[in-house]
């Protein structure tokens, strides 16, 4: 006999699971839900009997069934296995299975049988049950199954032309419609879309009016009442009138089509199972199953749970196992409803209690006792949270170079920020960063101790939007990010490129269509071009569409998507255009997900287009929702992005939750919870409802922050920046009213690096608001009122420095855009015969070069630069590893073969002794304070235009981006990055400044000018006080020692002389005056 010790929750008493009557199960977050879930189907095994066939489990997703089936096979075959044994302690003999040989013949029969084990999706289990008596039933015999969103719109034209514009009585309902919709809006497609929502909602809508209250709205309306809150109630009399005579044609048109949905399944199984006797289907559930566990029942709706109530909880021979979590229901928008769940528990349990998951097994003790304190008082129903789970891993630990690290930390928006949702995010940047480095944070379960990994770290956003703005600014210091199970793969523009590239394929005469994919990255023809080239009979773009389209005549889908992907030049394209990993990725996995359904469907070129489209434009429903998710763009350890709903049932060591507390509005069709607890419908803004509104509201929040708080195991970062009125800044308040201490919370301030250049952008609006004094009213003395009128009408001219550097080249007597490709080249042959000097295993030069450096030293990490000793020491590092050979390859780069001297070149930039011109030293340049350095400063410096200008002239601005701006000692320098391959290889000072004095005193001129427009110096005191100088910064040459810097700090004299001559000047000077910068 061997024996095996089971979940607590088992062990009979009075807060056990009973495996002889119907049980719900509360778990809160961390309590191994799962774990128990299926150590309670082995226990139905092994102590009474049952079959795989005859114990059904179903849960949310095919994901889900999936894994709980694994996980149960898993534990079947570990106590199979003769190996498997415990020591029983006496007097805890209930605490252990007993495991003979009835009970491993048990085991193995379940195994050899567990193919037909019953784990599914609720979908999956109605459509195998009615597949199986669809004769019987008389319903879906030879049915075809299609998505609601197609019948949807096959149903309303029919209605639209045969019935809301035909009929007297339902004509005057459509025309009260037309005048209660504002003049702006489209009323055909407000109200296709409210009858759509209304119907897939299944809710009824509020208030309802009775034959003597709808004549009133219509006499009312011809009054010309136009409240706004009175034609709220008139769009809700139409959707009460039009909504029946929705589902009748729908009804009828499934009917006699033979078609059916996902949810379709659902509601004729339900129908069916409460049918009176005989019923041959009810009859056979129930004979086949003696145990039903539903898991994820808090996000259940009314038909699931009416389907397992009729078949199995008043039956006497059935045991039924709710499982979930109240507080963690928070996908209402999906039409699940936690009062379905409450409603569910009191008509299963009567007086008794639900079984509670009492023991974290998630996060460490002090993160529990944290939120415990949190979520006293948080819920508006206390017996929301009637238990504090407590903590079954006390050994768990995390701790920074300190000591133990708080277990959350609110991060109070500094007052001096400018955009405090701006430096918010650079905080949380700046934290992930820190705690990821060599002073980061340590975690440990008593025995292995370990740091973390970027994948250990979670970002939750309540907005998608949100948590790409947080990716930029991690982008911006190089820490690996990724978009967790990122939705909407067919709302990608990769998406709508393959959609228009199938439909040209499909019809490649249709010069609408071949002219719609020639602007895809596929043919990658600019938009100005179309014309002319798709002119040219049988060009090489129809050859193309030609060849694919045989092979899409003949089915031969993979050979033509691989064609396509390496044929048409895509992923050249993508690298020229310097696209990420993830474009690719998502073309990759589009033509993957089409190319099976082509197979499954046996698709026609045609049939693919246009299921494409219908992708596209989201006119398609699966219950499978895994199927719309972007797959991830890299395989290396990430910080993972998601938004809060998308974190539910996960878990990571460092959360940070972010809200900026911006609500969506109070306006089109919300959901509110009626006077008998059910989900009503109604349109705001309407005073009756808008209180119950709140109340819903209040309550999802309430459950969406419960699993926002619950996803950390050792840490969770909160921001402070959320406006009154919003539901989180009442989640800060529970936070702000617990004592701060060294153990559960931290309150301090945000590092705000965005603050850290004073009141930047008050000089950069400034700046961009600046005019020329002669561009004032007395400039336009004496022109016509057309030629006033025409300047005014001048678009203005955005010009970047480089170009305005080439075309100084070519012709100084007018602004001017050039052509990328012709900046590019132009770049590219600067010092042809320099070249010669590169040694062999030396970068060599040219464009590609300097970006790739330039890429590099803009998200490297300075403070870790700085700690490190040796080149070695630092270029081994995992992350700088990354960032370097990441970054060639970007630039196709040989990695081998030019590792030793980029890594030179960096090494030596950024521990470069730096005089600071005021007989102080920067040493080296990585120990500058990051809170004081910004990198990739944009700036845009008007151009003036003197006198009376022609019409063919512009009004322009310069655009410039600062490499690395940063302040020392109280002023500010900038500095540049130049990878210019000199003769000789010699970067002397000397030789240093007359590369400068011939190549870049425009650059220096523009540049100084922004940056001291920018600290608002407008005297010479200020200029000796704030503005330290400018550095050019030749990387090749800082491998040496004392090499490769260039100095430069113009004096006031000559900074304000430039601007007043620049101020009068045409354009013709003032490009000669810039050319001939200060001297």
């Amino acid at each position: 006999m061997r024996y095996y010790r089971k979940p607590e929750i088992l062990v009979p008493g009075p807060r056990s699971v009973s495996l002889d009557e119907h049980t719900v199960i509360e778990a809160s977050a961390g309590t191994g839900k799962t774990y128990t879930l299926e150590h309670l189907y082995v226990s139905l095994i092994l102590e009474r009997g049952a079959k795989v066939e005859e114990i059904l489990v179903v849960t949310f997703t095919r994901r889900a069934a999936a894994d709980m089936k694994k996980r149960i096979r898993e534990l079947l075959l570990k106590l199979v296995d003769p190996t498997t044994s415990q020591t029983r302690v006496r007097g805890q003999e209930e605490h252990y299975w007993e495991i003979g040989t009835q009970e491993v013949h048990r085991m193995q029969e379940a195994l050899h049988a567990f193919d037909r084990a019953q784990i599914s999706t609720i979908h999956t289990f109605a459509q195998n049950w009615l597949r199986r008596y669809a004769f019987e039933t008389r319903q879906l015999f030879n049915g075809v199954l299609v998505d609601a969103e197609e019948v949807f719109e096959r149903a309303y034209g029919e209605l639209m032309r045969e019935h809301f514009s035909v009929e007297p009585s339902n004509r005057v309902w459509l025309e009260a419609w037309y005048k209660a919709c504002p003049a702006h809006t489209s009323p055909d497609e407000e109200l296709m879309s409210t009858l759509k929502q209304v119907h897939e909602s299944n809710a009824p809508v509020a208030p309802r009016f009775d034959e003597a209250g709808l004549q009133g709205l219509l006499r009312r309306l011809e009054s010309g009442d136009s409240d706004s809150e009175f034609l709220n109630l008139v769009k809700t009399a139409v959707v009460q009138v039009f909504s029946p005579v929705v589902k009748d044609v729908i009804k009828r048109i499934k009917a006699s089509q033979g078609l059916y949905t996902y949810d379709d399944m659902l509601s004729v199984l339900d129908e069916v199972v409460r049918r009176p006797s005989p019923n041959p289907l009810k009859d056979a559930m129930q004979n086949a199953y003696r145990y039903a566990l539903i898991d994820e029942f808090q996000d259940t709706d009314p038909v699931q749970w009416r389907i397992f109530r009729t078949v199995f909880a008043g039956t006497g021979r059935h045991v039924v196992y709710l499982i979930g979590d109240p507080k963690q229901s928070i996908y209402g928008f999906r039409g699940a409803d936690v009062q379905i769940y409450r409603k569910a528990c009191e008509e299963l349990l009567g007086e008794r209690k639900p079984v509670r998951l009492s023991q974290n097994y998630r996060s460490t003790k002090e993160m529990i006792d944290a939120y415990n304190k949190i979520f006293e008082g948080y819920f508006s129903d206390p017996s929301t949270y009637p238990e504090p789970v407590s903590c079954a891993r006390p050994r768990l630990t995390v701790t920074n170079s300190a000591g133990r690290e708080p277990a959350i930390t609110l991060l109070q928006s500094p007052k001096s920020a400018l955009d405090p949702k701006q430096a918010m995010r650079e905080s949380f940047a700046a934290e992930i960063a820190r705690i990821l480095g060599p002073e980061g944070l340590v975690v440990s379960d008593g025995e292995k101790t370990r740091r973390l990994k970027p994948s250990d770290i979670y970002v939750l956003a309540r907005r998608g939007k949100d948590g790409v703005a947080i990716a930029e600014s991690l982008r911006a210091r190089g820490v690996p990010f990724a978009f967790y199970r990122q939705e909407g793969l067919f709302q990608t523009h990769e998406a709508r490129d393959i959609a228009s590239l199938l439909a040209a394929i499909a019809d490649p005469r249709s010069r609408s269509l071949r002219r719609h994919a020639l602007i895809t990255p596929f043919f990658g023809v600019a938009l100005h071009k179309v014309q002319s080239v798709d002119s040219v009979e049988g060009g090489w773009h129809q050859a193309l569409l030609d060849q694919w389209q045989i092979l899409a005549r003949k089915r031969l889908y993979t050979i033509l998507f691989d064609q396509i992907l390496r044929t048409s030049g895509l992923i050249r394209r993508l690298v020229l255009l310097d696209s990420s990993e993830r474009s690719l990725t998502n073309y990759e996995h589009l033509f993957e997900l089409i190319a099976q359904e082509a197979g499954r469907r046996e698709y026609e070129i045609s049939d693919l287009a246009t299921w494409m489209k219908r992708r596209v434009e989201g006119n398609m429903e699966d219950p499978d929702q895994d199927v719309n998710l972007q797959r991830l763009e890299t395989d290396q350890s990430a910080v993972q992005i998601m938004t809060i709903h998308a974190s539910k049932g996960l878990q990571a060591h460092v959360v940070f939750v972010y809200d900026e507390g911006s609500g969506g509005g109070h306006t089109g069709w919300k959901r509110f919870k009626r006077e008998d607890g059910e989900t009503g419908m109604f349109l705001a803004k309407n005073s009756a409802f808008d209180r119950d509104k709140e109340a819903y509201d209040q309550d999802e929040n309430e459950r969406l922050y419960y699993v926002a708080l619950t996803r950390a195991i050792s840490k969770l970062y909160l921001p402070d920046i959320a406006k009154k009125g919003a539901f989180y800044k009442q989640v800060v308040e529970h936070v702000l009213r617990q004592t701060p201490d060294a153990i559960c919370f931290e309150f301090r301030p945000a590092d705000a690096e965005e603050v850290a250049i004073p009141k930047a952008a008050d000089f950069v609006k400034t700046l961009q608001s600046w005019e020329p004094p002669h561009t004032s009213t007395l400039a336009t003395a004496g022109m016509s009122d057309n030629d006033v009128l025409e300047l005014k009408k001048r678009v203005l001219q955005m010009a970047s420095y480089s170009k305005l550097k080439a075309n100084h080249t070519a012709d100084t007597s007018e602004l001017k855009v050039v052509d990328e490709s012709e900046e590019i080249e132009e770049e590219e042959v600067q010092d042809p015969d320099a070249w010669g000097f590169i040694e062999p295993n030396h970068l060599p030069g040219g464009t590609k070069a300097g970006s790739m450096i330039h890429e590099v030293l803009e998200f490297v990490d300075f403070r870790f630069a700085a700690s490190c000793s040796t080149a070695e020491q630092w270029s081994e590092d995992a992350k700088v590893k990354a960032l370097v050979e990441t970054t060639m390859q970007k630039y196709r780069f040989d990695v081998e073969a030019y590792w030793d001297d980029v890594i030179a070149m960096l090494w030596g930039t950024l521990h470069a002794n730096v005089a600071d011109g005021f007989d102080g030293w920067i040493s080296p340049l990585s120990s500058l304070d990051t809170s004081r350095v910004k990198r990739e400063v944009r700036f845009v410096f008007p151009i003036p235009e003197k006198g009376r200008a022609s019409r063919r002239q512009t009004k322009g601005f310069a655009e410039g981006f600062v490499d690395l701006l940063f302040e020392h000692q109280g002023r500010m320098y900038f500095a540049d990055w130049k990878t210019d391959v000199l003769e000789h290889g010699d970067y002397s000072r000397r030789k240093l400044a007359r590369r400068v004095r011939e190549s870049y005193p425009a650059q220096a001129t523009i540049y100084t000018l922004a940056i001291t427009r920018m600290l608002g110096i407008n005297n010479a005191e200020d200029f000796e006080r704030k503005f330290g100088g400018f550095y050019y910064f030749f990387v090749r040459g800082m491998k040496r020692a004392d090499e490769g810097v260039y100095y430069e700090r113009p004096t006031w004299e000559m900074v304000s002389t430039m601007d007043a001559e620049l101020a009068g000047s045409d354009r013709h000077s003032w490009a000669e005056l810039l050319a001939g910068g200060w001297r």
